[in-house]
């Protein structure tokens, strides 16, 4: 089976300053074979951008998803929750801190900034088709024997419980 990714990129993280086109970073990522869907939204945080984003990923069966947003703890509790609702792995979905790790370092430099948020892109994409689904799982302990590591309060502390 494909991967079928879907894109969402935040316009709020971005506008101050305008430093990048964020209608050409959406095109370089629609280019891939694999997105399906593609969305810039005013704030990927807000309730009502997050049920316009999930709705589009049930409609297109999206597996996969790519957020280019703020950092990923500005953005990832709802998102993430709404996004495993629509049957999205929470281990499929890749963030892209544009703000931080694009905007910021290149004020100056529009054209810099722009290369760099492509290249994000790219790399974004490459990594999540090559991802597979993890799912969590829990194990009872089969013994009461433990060892712990190091003599602090806090080893001390754990060897008194165990």
């Amino acid at each position: 089976m494909k991967a079928r990714i879907q894109v969402v990129a935040c316009r709020c993280c971005t506008e101050m300053p305008p430093l990048l086109d964020m209608s050409r970073l959406m095109g370089v990522a629609s280019e891939r074979e694999l997105v399906v869907s593609s969305l810039l939204v005013d704030r990927v945080c807000d309730g009502k951008s997050i049920k316009q984003v999930v709705a589009e990923a049930k409609e297109r069966e999206v597996d996969r998803a790519m957020v280019l947003a703020c950092q990923k703890k500005d953005v990832n509790p709802a998102l993430l929750s709404a996004y495993v609702k629509a049957g999205v792995n929470e281990f499929l979905v890749e963030y892209v801190d544009l703000r931080d790790e694009v905007v910021l370092p290149h004020l100056g430099d529009a054209k810099r900034a722009q290369a760099k948020a492509e290249a994000k892109v790219r790399a974004g994409l490459d990594r999540l088709t090559m991802l597979a689904p993890l799912e969590k799982a829990r194990e009872e302990m089969r013994t009461a024997n433990v060892v712990v590591l190091g003599g602090g309060a806090s080893g001390r502390r754990a060897a008194e419980v165990a």
